[in-house]
């Protein structure tokens, strides 16, 4: 953003000053600074209409991948469940038959 200098802004004033003169320039200087007031509050408000959007767009791209890794990890404990049933299955009747040690012997 372009920044007024000391010296272009003694020029704005003298013009200022010849153009409008002494008498109505107290007078226009509280006007324009009434619409400086007005145009910096206007550009804060759609600043933070802005972010809000973004943050709210943000936030619904992270909930979709939210939702894309919760259902990634459904599948992959539903694969885990049906390719380790068989060997839980087999490891519980192994469980339920009883082993028979070997008495030692007297």
């Amino acid at each position: 953003m372009p920044t007024i200098g000391s010296a272009e802004l003694l020029i704005v004033i003298l013009v200022a000053f010849i153009v409008v003169g002494p008498r109505d320039l107290p007078r226009l200087m509280r006007s324009v600074g009434k619409w400086m007031a007005q145009i910096r509050i206007m550009a804060n408000e759609f600043q933070h209409n802005l972010d809000a959007v973004v943050k709210e767009a943000d936030l619904d791209d992270l909930k979709k991948d939210a939702l894309a890794i919760r259902r990634e990890a459904d599948d992959i404990r539903q694969s885990m469940t049906t390719s380790l049933a068989p060997q839980k299955k087999a490891a519980s009747s192994d469980q339920e038959t009883p082993t028979t040690k070997d008495k030692p012997s007297e």
